[in-house]
């Protein structure tokens, strides 16, 4: 008790210091304590040696906990100053009430059509590949049937030329298209202008029956299609192999954005090719980047980034490889809803146009409401405003102070149920300075009556008259009197009017007259 008495005297005399109020409540003086910890323990953190560094630890051990302490704070000054009035908590309330779902809805719809453009822009990205395999498999079909049909004549041919596809090539933009041939399980020898030399020396067993799609072969990603033509009991396979480049990726991502294809371990994301070390062997990565990402077209067009895994096999052994190809797609709302409604031009056009009208209609409706909400707020704080300001009318004593009341509803009838009160409590004022002025006059009259009794007692030789009265009310009608008529004789005089109040005392006031004369006259 004695520690907690000094604890509050210190910190009186602190805050005394600043001219503020000492801390109330375990939040504040625990804040307070844990600030001159942490000063004192920062200031000796600035000691040389082992010592400083321990010091500067506990500051910082202590600093997180007295952060929490002082954001409890703020938030309670902040709540405190901010939300006092009635106008600020139900701006809060309407925010907490309309606004918050509002924008979680929106975050929400936002996220989705994020994610959802960014899952329409992969799936755009590999039916590219798609297309692109399914052409490059067509191609490697009519290679095979030429083959096929070139073995069927020449048998022994080890040669084998396909001028005749050169041109196809170079119009499909393959120009950098390798083909292998394989005849009856022996390797041919293709001679095609233009073309870079075979890279494929073997045909793997588990693509002999046909295949297409993504093979890492060694340290390089191709797009390869297998297809296998039999004429003359002579099987011709060949294997059309596309490497994922950026010539290839500029065309699957046409109209898309960019797009970077990569496999491996990397350092950083965009990074170059690079060799790493993993597991006491020496792994390759791979990367390509292609297309090109446009300037947005306006504060919306915002670059969508999404990922996804390619299916892609080793050629060695036609298992999927230990790195997955992963495909990284970058594009724009702008270019996903083009190639979206790139098949009805006309039809887009109307739809936009339609979704931009609702948006519209939707941010009107939407300002209605909050113009409506604001003039309810105003109305509401108006009122509130008008009976505060009127309470502090009243305590001032200005009792005649009324509200302005302009409205049908309850907070009318509230405002017009003060009026009534003040008015009352105006009446009943009144009545009372009435009241109490009136009780100084009976009081007056009272004693102008206590003077008409007689003020002595009387004492003669053998008698001594004592006389009292005591009115029901402040005066009243009763009278008694004490005549002396010479030195031998003493006359009573008792009276009771009917009737109490003023008018039987004014009456008892005349009799008292009409005695005193009649003894007066008596006497002379």
């Amino acid at each position: 008790m004695k520690m907690n008495r000094s604890a509050q005297s210190v910190e009186a005399r602190v805050f005394s210091l600043f001219r503020r109020e000492p801390p109330r409540g375990w939040v504040h003086r625990s804040a307070f304590w844990l600030y001159l910890f942490y000063l004192a323990l920062d200031i000796s953190g600035l000691l040389p040696g082992e010592a400083g560094l321990i010091f500067r630890a506990l500051s910082r051990l202590i600093l997180f906990p007295l952060t929490i302490l002082c954001v409890v704070l703020l938030y309670r000054w902040v709540t405190g100053r901010l939300l006092w009035k009635v106008r600020n908590r139900l701006v809060v309330t309407y925010l907490l009430m309309g606004l918050a779902p509002l924008v979680l809805f929106a975050t929400l719809a936002v996220l989705i059509g994020y994610i959802l453009s960014g899952q329409f822009a992969t799936f755009a990205a590999t039916s590219g590949f798609h297309t692109e395999l399914v052409n490059l498999s067509a191609e490697d079909r009519d290679f095979a049937l030429h083959v096929a049909q070139t073995l069927a004549a020449d048998p022994k041919a080890e040669i084998v030329e396909l001028p005749d596809f050169y041109e196809d090539i170079q119009a499909n933009g393959h120009g950098r298209l390798q083909i292998a041939a394989f005849a009856d399980g022996r390797k041919l020898q293709l001679a095609i202008p233009g073309q870079e030399a075979e890279e494929i020396e073997t045909l793997p067993t588990w693509g002999r029956s046909g295949f297409q799609g993504i093979v890492v072969d060694g340290s390089k990603i191709h797009l390869r299609a297998i297809e296998s033509e039999t004429v003359a009991g002579h099987t011709a396979t060949l294997v059309a192999s596309l490497p994922v480049e950026k010539t290839a990726l500029d065309r699957v991502a046409a109209d898309l954005g960019a797009i970077h294809v990569m496999q491996g371990e990397f350092a950083a994301y965009g990074a170059a090719p690079q060799s790493r070390t993993s597991r006491g062997s020496e792994r390759e990565t791979y990367s390509a980047i292609g297309g090109v990402l446009p300037q947005a077209k306006n504060v919306f067009d915002i670059p969508i980034g999404q990922f996804a895994l390619l299916p892609a096999v080793e050629w060695t052994t036609g298992k999927p490889p230990l790195s997955p190809v992963i495909l990284l797609v970058t594009s724009r709302p702008s270019l996903l809803y083009r190639r979206l409604s790139a098949t009805s031009l006309q039809t887009s056009n109307v739809v936009e146009e339609i979704l931009i009208a609702i948006a519209l209609f939707f941010c009107v409706l939407e300002l209605i409401a909050f113009v409506m909400a604001v003039r309810l707020n105003q109305t509401i704080t108006e009122s509130i405003h008008s009976l505060y300001r009127a309470t502090t009318e009243i305590d001032s004593g200005n009792l005649r102070h009324r509200i302005s009341v302009q409205r049908r509803d309850q907070l009318g009838a509230l405002s017009e149920s003060f009026n009534r009160m003040s008015a009352s409590l105006d009446r009943l004022l009144i009545e009372q300075r009435e009241k109490h002025r009136l009780e100084n006059e009976l009081t007056i009259a009272q004693e102008v009556q206590a003077n008409l009794f007689p003020r002595t007692d009387l004492s003669l030789h053998r008698l001594e008259l004592h006389g009292v009265c005591r009115p029901a009310r402040t005066v009243s009608g009763d009278y008694f009197d004490f005549l002396v008529m010479g030195e031998s004789e003493v006359f009573v005089a008792l009276g009771d009017i009917s009737g109490k109040g003023i008018s039987a005392a004014l009456l008892m006031a005349t009799l008292h007259s009409a005695v005193r004369a009649y003894q007066f006259a008596s006497e002379t």
